[in-house]
């Protein structure tokens, strides 16, 4: 018999029991050993006994055993990589690769920096091995219930060379005391009375396919524990049941009403996805972004303990003050007293070169005030306005430390500041600005320059007179 006819035969079959044609392909080329292209090229040679024999035999348990042909073959394509699979693991499914792809779309929007991933539910780990495949600044830490899925996914891991973690345990469970940047899940959606297919029904594991009455089970755990293990800015992905978006989308809001929620059709136009972004930075966290001429070490404007944290990391005097960066007039105004004058020199030279010592309308709002007065400035760079719009004002002073050579190299801050802060983002728009120091006027009593610099007194002056 030549593949040809082996082939034709199988597929008529295949058709006869309303079996998948591909299926039929699949296993010819798994047991023949030939790629596609070299197997049309010789589809008239004879087919070995041994390959007759075994695909036979495979063809058989698909057509007539209900058995899938992954777990004939062991094997399962998924981003272009082969995963081993079993009757432990679910399939790897192609919609699954359109979550790995919008997950790594919008962490080079929002992050593009080195993060702590966790997958939850990992299965055959093609959720999290793929991401850490893909972007290496990713930190992978991969978790199951089932110890038998944790096997298989490790197994994957040793295959693929991908250098992660995992742990095994129920849900969230096995996380506590860790903090990611990105939490990704595809868990059982299925709802318990909902029919499903024979084939899927009898050989992949309940446990990975049914999510309660109505599905969302496992969203409500995650959802209603996860600020636990996130960190402040943080990004939950979901794969879900099409007719299950707005219910996601409702439960996403009701535990992160201040998330921005996206939501995402697949390649057939159902909706599959939704990713949960948290913009704010935390408590307690730290965060070091481009500003004009340095890269700021920044915390909220109210948190002390962080700013302490700033303090002993720079080992800075405790008796200089904070700059505090805002984004426009009306964050200074929710800080300061800001009289008509200040507002004029606001709205002609901010943002830019100048700093603006104010009355504080709250003496706690850092721990270094002097007299009850801020220093505000208003930045140029983009990114540093991006950051101070998600956040609000934040206590900010450079990322130089005391005694050492000033640092402006993202790749170098990296290095020292990696383990002591929470985020620290690249500057990827080459700008540059003027090297020379900012202007600083004291308007807490009229109007006194403290240091004068880009912009000069007598430009000031004009503007008021």
């Amino acid at each position: 018999m030549t593949y040809k006819e082996l082939y034709e035969k199988a597929k008529m079959e295949a058709n006869k029991l309303n079996k998948e044609e591909s299926a039929v392909l699949i296993l010819l080329l798994h047991f023949c050993k030939k790629s596609s292209a070299n197997l049309y090229a010789n589809m008239n040679d004879i087919v070995d006994e041994d390959v007759l024999k075994s695909f036979n035999e495979a063809i058989n348990r698909y057509f007539y055993d209900n058995v899938p042909v992954q777990h004939i073959t062991g094997i399962q394509e998924f981003y272009g990589y082969e995963f081993n699979v079993d009757n432990n693991v679910l399939i790897p499914r192609p919609e699954t690769e359109e979550l790995v792809e919008n997950i790594l779309l919008t962490y080079d929007e929002l992050m593009d920096y080195e993060v702590k991933v966790v997958d939850i539910g990992c299965g055959s780990g093609c959720i999290g091995l793929t991401l850490k495949l893909e972007e290496p600044r990713m930190d992978l830490t991969l978790t199951d219930i089932s110890h038998e899925a944790v096997l298989k996914a490790e197994e994957n891991a040793k295959k693929l060379g991908a250098d992660v973690k995992f742990l095994e345990g129920d849900m969230l469970k096995p996380l506590k005391g860790l903090k990611f940047d990105i939490l990704v899940s595809n868990p059982p959606y299925i709802p318990t009375n909902e029919e499903i297919q024979d084939l899927v029904k009898d050989n992949e594991p309940w446990v990975a396919l049914f999510g309660g009455e109505d599905g969302l089970k496992f969203y409500r755990i995650i959802l209603s524990e996860a600020k636990s293990y996130l960190k402040g800015r943080s990004m939950i992905a979901f794969e879900h049941g099409f007719d299950k978006r707005e219910a996601i989308r409702e439960l996403a809001l009701k535990y992160f009403p201040n998330a921005e929620v996206r939501q995402f059709k697949d390649i057939f136009g159902k909706d599959r996805m939704t990713i949960v972004i948290n913009k704010q930075i935390d408590d307690n966290e730290l965060i070091i972004f481009p500003t004009d001429t340095v890269y700021g070490l920044g915390a909220k404007v109210f948190d002390n303990s962080a700013q302490e944290k700033i303090m002993e990391i720079k080992n800075r005097d405790c008796s200089k003050r904070f700059a505090v960066l805002c984004a426009n007039l009306s964050q200074i105004e929710e800080l300061a007293y800001v009289s008509e004058d200040a507002k004029k020199i606001i709205n002609k030279f901010l943002p830019g070169g100048l700093t603006l010592i104010l009355k504080a309308k709250n003496k706690d709002i850092h721990n270094y005030a002097i007299d009850d007065t801020v220093a505000v400035r208003i930045p140029k760079h983009p990114i540093a306005l991006k950051v101070l719009l998600e956040n609000g004002p934040l206590a900010t002073t450079s990322v130089n430390l005391s005694g050492c050579k000033p640092m402006n190299d993202y790749t170098e801050i990296n290095k020292v500041f990696k383990d002591k802060v929470d985020y620290i983002l690249s500057d990827p728009t080459n700008i540059t600005y003027s090297n020379v120091p900012s202007t600083i006027i004291d308007m807490t009593n009229g109007l006194k320059v403290i240091r004068e610099g880009e912009i000069t007194l007598e430009d000031i002056l004009k503007v008021i007179s």
